[in-house]
This record gives structure tokens, sequence and C-alpha cells, in this order.
């Protein structure tokens, strides 16, 4: 926050030491907007929506399922089948 209490409202950090120390380490490329130009943009023709659904479904097609501990397991299963019996009355 000392940098940004350092430029003040209205100016920019591109030349202060902070910003030229950690650009290149602290530069965040965003997961789902799209940072081409507009021709490059056109050429992939993905919507936010589209580069969204693309990400998901790459994060479901990795997933691997960590398991459950065989009692852990059961005892779920157990509060699941007493939960049922309880609503289903």
């Amino acid at each position: 926050f000392d940098a940004v209490k350092k430029v003040g409202p209205g100016n920019h950090f591109l030349t202060q030491k902070h910003t030229k120390r950690y650009h290149k380490t602290e530069f965040r490329k965003p997961l789902l907007s799209d940072r081409q130009s507009f021709e490059g943009w056109v050429l992939e023709g993905l919507t936010a929506e589209d580069r969204a659904a693309r990400l998901c479904q790459q994060m479901i097609n990795k997933y691997e399922d960590p398991g459950l501990d065989q009692s852990l397991q059961e005892e779920l299963q157990s509060y699941i089948d007493s939960r049922k019996k309880e609503i289903l009355k």
C-alpha cells in the first residue's frame, strides 16, 4: 500500500521502483477475460461464456476423486440413510 500512497490519485505506477521490481513476477493473466486484439478475438471467436465453459470442462476432465476413508464413507452413508428415513416419513 506504500506504493499506492506514494503515487497518489490520478497518477500511474510505471516509473515506480516497486513496479520495476515486481511487474514480471506479479503479473496475473486472467482466466476468462480476453486481452488480445479485436482481430485476434474475432479469429478465435470465443465469448467469455465460451471460455468459461471450456475451462469448466477442462477442470472436470482433470478431476481425480481423492477418495474417502472407508469408515468415513460408511458414516456418511449412514447419516444420509437416516436423513432419508426422517424426511420421507
